[in-house]
C-alpha cells in the first residue's frame, strides 16, 4: 500500500477512528473463558465458545438494568 500524503490522510484516519473500530471492537468475536481444574487442582483456562461482544452482553444476566432509561435490548429492524 503506498503512502498516503499528510494533507491527505485525515480522512481515512477519521473514517478508522470514528467509524471502523468501534465496529470491530463490538462485532469481532473474540474467545470467552471457561475455568478448567484438572485432578491436582491445577487451572487453566478452555476457550471453547467464540462470539462477539454484543453476543457475550445479551447473554449477561441482569444487564437490562444497567440501561438507560428509554434503551432496550431490541435490534431495529
Amino acid at each position: 500500500m503506498p503512502n498516503i500524503a499528510a494533507e491527505h490522510a485525515a480522512a481515512p484516519q477519521s473514517l478508522y477512528l470514528q467509524d471502523f473500530n468501534p465496529y470491530l471492537n463490538f462485532h469481532q468475536p473474540c474467545g470467552v473463558p471457561e475455568q478448567v481444574s484438572n485432578a491436582k487442582g491445577k487451572e487453566s483456562k478452555r476457550y471453547r465458545w467464540y462470539a462477539t461482544p454484543w453476543e457475550i452482553l445479551r447473554q449477561s444476566p441482569g444487564v437490562v438494568g444497567y440501561l438507560k432509561a428509554g434503551v432496550t435490548m431490541l435490534i431495529p429492524g
